[in-house]
């Protein structure tokens, strides 16, 4: 049965009610701080700030750059609907029959509802709030799986090593380096905010002592399907995962049922997760239709892009929006950031390459082993445990998830634009690896090594506050029209004389 725990000894398991009474007063305790630690560098506006010392900053409510297109969007659905106004998106409405959309989904937009009836709804800009918002839910979901992790398997004597790992999920990475609030910023952590509640479920399901309960695969599915209308990208991970995980439980579960399974009661705990994945891409198709006119396409005809050059039309054309000629630029771009250096004609290093295969390459320089060491080393640990030794993980749920949420990020290193923000699609990956090899760790008996463990959550911390700050400074847009001949150091440099 799916109710079942895991028949895996090596494991530990904690009872639901506990876990659920102890985590959460711990979470919102450790999150009252975070919050308004994120939302000081959220309402930062410090690239202006550099240039105009004695300017206010921002509030929660400052207007950000087509911070009222999420507004006209939900006033244009609750009228039926999929278009809005024009002059919210400006030049980044893409025309369809005569009228103006936007490709965001319908997700972010609803969640206005809560701001519906206050006073010049239409006017006011919540884009600042809804980020905020997100990094928090985010956090809040990370730390909720760290703590279930803990309750399962940690020990004591190895409190320090929690503490780093609070310090990790609160104050690195994705938590603090994408804290810029923006149009297409809200999208990214709103996404990654359910891509962190579909990776607690997994971690609930694979600790805990119930398993993973039909009530539990209904929550994964509402929460990808809640992706689904926010960002599809991520969303395609989260679907992906969970298909695979239902696989591999429907396996297990015929295999435990004898040697005359019963199909129908072996199917059905699943259904009702099947039938919430089916409803969301069913809306999502409604929405896709309304907009485009075809159930299977997300965004606009390129061509009616208006920011879209010739040159991009005829990358587009011979390249399309996914190709894997771009993976080994997009490892170097999210790894290795060695396309920032100057090359021997004084452009970048192989913008050739870039120019005729990549619509845009984006500042900062960044690398996932200074932002998140942390995370990638347990990541890898994880990894090795994996595939050298069957009894540290179950295989079977590991696998099965572990393989769905590559899929964004193969999706992101071929895709037609490379950008700091799409570093959001790895952390769903990275984090459930991150959680299990932490697991797998502290069931070992040997000692646990905490030296390069702090060494390694202060890396992230440092480095993803630079970054941060790095983002701030350099906005958006293709580098090389950014630095405008100068190289990275020198443009950096810049805002501080």
């Amino acid at each position: 049965m799916v109710s079942e725990p895991l028949d895996h000894a090596a494991k530990p398991r904690a009872d639901i009610p506990s876990s659920t009474v102890t985590t959460w007063p711990i979470v919102l305790l450790c999150m009252i701080p975070a919050v308004a630690y994120y939302a000081i560098l959220i309402c930062g506006n410090y690239g202006d700030f550099l240039r105009t010392p004695n300017m206010a900053g921002p509030s929660l409510f400052s207007p950000v750059n087509y911070g009222l297109t999420l507004n006209s969007m939900l006033l244009h659905l609750l009228d039926g609907s999929f278009d809005i106004d024009p002059q919210a998106i400006g030049l980044e409405g893409v025309q369809h029959n005569g009228r103006t959309y936007a490709y965001f989904g319908i997700v972010i937009a609803l969640i206005r509802l809560l701001f519906l009836f206050a006073r010049d709804f239409a006017t006011t800009d919540y884009t600042r709030l809804s980020c905020l918002v997100a990094v928090s839910i985010m956090g809040s979901f990370n730390l909720a799986s760290l703590l279930t992790v803990w309750r399962a398997v940690g020990r004591p004597h190895t409190w320090p090593l929690f503490v780093l790992m609070i310090l990790g999920v609160l104050f690195s990475g994705a938590q603090i380096q994408f804290l810029m609030a923006s149009l297409w910023q809200e999208v990214c952590l709103w996404a990654a905010a359910f891509a962190a509640i579909f990776g607690y479920l997994i971690i609930r399901g694979y600790y805990l002592a119930r398993g993973f309960t039909p009530l539990l695969l209904t929550g994964l599915a509402g929460t990808a399907g809640l992706c689904l209308l926010t960002r599809v990208s991520t969303a395609a991970g989260l679907y992906a995962a969970l298909g695979l995980l239902i696989v591999a439980l429907l396996a297990r579960a015929w295999r435990k049922s004898g040697s005359e399974p019963r199909l129908v009661g072996i199917v059905t705990p699943f259904l009702p997760a099947l039938l919430v994945l089916v409803f969301f891409i069913l809306v999502a198709a409604g929405v896709n239709y309304g907009r485009w006119g075809n159930p299977f396409t997300f965004t606009g005809d390129i061509h009616s892009y208006p920011l879209a050059t010739p040159a991009w039309l005829v990358r587009d054309a011979q390249y399309g929006n996914f190709n894997l000629i771009r993976m080994g630029y997009g490892l170097a771009y999210y790894f290795v950031p060695l396309w920032a250096m100057q090359g021997p004609d004084g452009g970048l290093l192989w913008s050739e390459f870039q120019q005729r295969t990549i619509h845009s390459v984006e500042l900062p320089p960044a690398s996932f082993f200074l932002s998140d060491p942390l995370l990638i080393g347990l990541a890898g640990f994880a990894l090795f445990q994996l595939a050298r030794h069957r009894e540290a993980l179950d295989r079977g749920i590991a696998v099965s998830v572990f393989a769905g949420l590559l899929l964004p990020i193969i999706l992101i290193l071929s895709f037609s634009s490379m950008t700091f923000r799409y570093r959001l699609e790895f952390y769903p990956f990275l984090n459930l690896c991150a959680f299990l090899g932490l697991g797998a760790l502290l069931s070992r008996p040997r000692h646990v090594p905490l030296v390069p463990i702090a060494v390694a959550a202060v890396v992230g911390v440092v480095g993803s506050h630079m970054f941060w700050l790095l983002y701030a400074l350099g906005r958006y847009g293709d580098a090389t029209e950014r630095l405008a001949g100068m190289d990275v150091i020198s443009f950096y440099r810049s805002f501080f004389q």
